[in-house]
């Protein structure tokens, strides 16, 4: 009987989350999203569109790093040193990702949450390298992470964007949202980093007609229950 409940709240609108993982592979100054399940591009296609910054100084958009640390090789990692002005308007205090997402099923989908694996390497000119961790935040939309270490040293740290609730994001069947990935207030100065793989949860959005079915039938049950 249990099971039969369950079932039928799936029905009623209660889409289980499926989560896709996917590494950020750079080719030259291409960047592409590569996922993990071999099922994956029916459901979503991630596209990369370009990286802008703000501020000043050590830039050089569409660029990219080529870090002595094999691990990063084929990260996202722009040629901008990242940390907070401090007034002095010399150095870039954020960088911004965009990219789509394409909604490749033939129903609406919801995004509840995005994790990007971020590191960070740290010196000038041809000398960076994976000396001192680095705080930043990451901001996707309007949603932006706590204050977290950045990996170094060939590893990564996880930063995770929490879309649920009100800070969902719902993709009609065949459609595509744009969204903008933001790091920003590294600490210490002249850090450089980049993003190297990550992962993003969905559920389905149920049809209406086949929730309130779900649902009459799901109270036809529990009234049963309460006669016997």
């Amino acid at each position: 009987m249990k099971k039969t409940i369950i079932a039928l709240m799936a029905l009623a609108g209660v889409a289980a989350a499926e989560t896709l993982t996917f590494e950020v592979v750079r080719n030259t100054n291409a960047i592409t999203f590569e996922f993990a399940e071999v099922t994956a591009q029916e459901i979503l296609t991630l596209t990369y569109t370009d990286w802008t910054y703000s501020g000043g100084g050590n830039n050089n958009v569409g660029s990219w790093q080529s870090p002595t640390n094999e691990a990063y090789q084929n990260s996202f990692s722009p040629d901008a040193q990242l940390r907070d002005h401090a007034g002095d308007n010399l150095l870039v205090d954020s960088w911004t990702m965009n990219f789509t997402v394409t909604n490749n099923s033939d129903a609406d989908i919801t995004l509840t949450q995005f994790t990007f694996d971020a590191y960070s390497y740290y010196g000038g000119g041809n000398d960076r390298n994976d000396g001192d961790r680095s705080q930043v935040t990451l901001t996707l939309g309007e949603i932006t992470t706590d204050r977290f270490s950045l990996g170094i040293r060939g590893n990564t740290e996880t930063a995770t964007l929490d879309l649920t609730g009100d800070n969902a994001i719902t993709i009609g069947a065949n459609k595509t949202v744009t969204l903008a990935l933001t790091m920003t207030g590294a600490d210490p100065a002249n850090t450089y980093t980049g993003i190297t793989a990550g992962s993003v949860t969905y559920a389905i959005v149920p049809e209406p007609a086949t929730a309130t079915l779900s649902l009459l039938a799901l109270a036809g049950l529990a009234a049963r229950r309460r006669r016997k």
